[in-house]
């Protein structure tokens, strides 16, 4: 059982509203985002909790670039949205013009923590190395890919499905996991998990 390789176990801040897509921010703080949208920043050291923003959805999967801010997939605003170290909201992509964003979930940046895209020519902006969802974070110790799919293109009688790209990466651990990525929109999935 996994339960035999815990040596202690804390309890955040009490009073969280559904916490989600926890992760450690550069300053050494945790964030989680909220179900009312809450942007939450947690001092471990002092188990205080502070409301740093409020995106005004429902945030899920949240990642830090290397400057602070925070990149929240926002289920209800069907967004992803960067709030800025002092709290400041915007909308940083929505999907592209052929097809906006529906839940979004996972964010993925390299080691410089710059969200990492496939481009227009089907290569990574940069060298995937974090994935973080609700609840996780994992460094990637391998990758392959992406493979460009331009789907359902033969198919008039479907809307255009617009550029996907699918990558495997494997997340460092021991146990490691293997997951098939699905990049669309803008934004990324996880597709399948290799057991």
């Amino acid at each position: 059982m996994m339960t035999e390789n815990i040596s202690k176990l804390s309890v955040l801040p009490p009073g969280l509203d559904h916490p989600e897509g926890v992760a450690w921010g550069p300053d050494g703080k945790v964030y989680a985002g909220g179900e009312a949208g809450q942007i939450y920043r947690l001092d471990l050291a002092d188990n205080s909790c502070q409301v740093i923003a409020n995106t005004g959805g429902f945030a899920l999967g949240l990642a830090h670039d290397a400057a602070g801010n925070v990149y929240v997939c926002d289920q209800s605003r069907k967004q992803i949205v960067k709030v800025t170290p002092s709290g400041e909201v915007s909308t940083y992509c929505d999907g592209n013009a052929d097809q906006k964003m529906r839940v979004p979930n996972y964010p993925v940046f390299d080691a410089d923590g710059n969200p990492v895209r496939v481009t227009s020519r089907g290569l990574f902006s940069a060298d995937p190395w974090l994935l973080t969802g609700p609840g996780r974070e994992d460094r990637l110790s391998w990758w392959t890919g992406p493979w460009p799919v331009d789907e359902r293109w033969w198919d008039p009688e479907q809307p255009k499905a617009g550029r996907t790209a699918r990558t495997q990466v494997l997340l460092d651990g021991d146990p490691a996991t293997a997951l098939l990525l699905c990049y669309r929109q803008r934004r990324w999935y996880v597709e399948g998990i290799y057991e």
